[in-house]
């Protein structure tokens, strides 16, 4: 099955509030590549019931299981033009 990042990207976008941003990560452990996406959620936001509302929402569109962690304001790298939203650490 191809899934596409920009199809979990609407999936993400949609739980997400304005001046949070995201990021999807494909990475390889033992072996086999692995995805996750990280969240970066503003203060007072509840980051476990986003997390798990995403990973659930994920899981009924795509019948798949990815990680997903919340981290503070500011952790993910800024750009002066768009985003870099997906990150290839396969190689």
């Amino acid at each position: 099955m191809n899934i596409f990042s920009s199809e979990i990207g609407e999936i993400v976008e949609d739980h997400l509030v304005i001046g949070e941003e995201y990021q999807m990560v494909a990475y390889t452990k033992d072996g086999m590549v692995e995805f996750k996406v990280i969240v970066e959620l503003t203060v007072g936001r509840n980051g476990p019931e986003v997390t798990k509302a995403l990973k659930e929402a994920i899981h009924r569109r795509f019948e798949m299981r990815i990680e997903v962690a919340a981290v503070p304001p500011g952790t993910l790298p800024r750009s002066d033009y768009k985003s870099k939203r997906f990150l290839d650490e396969t190689r």
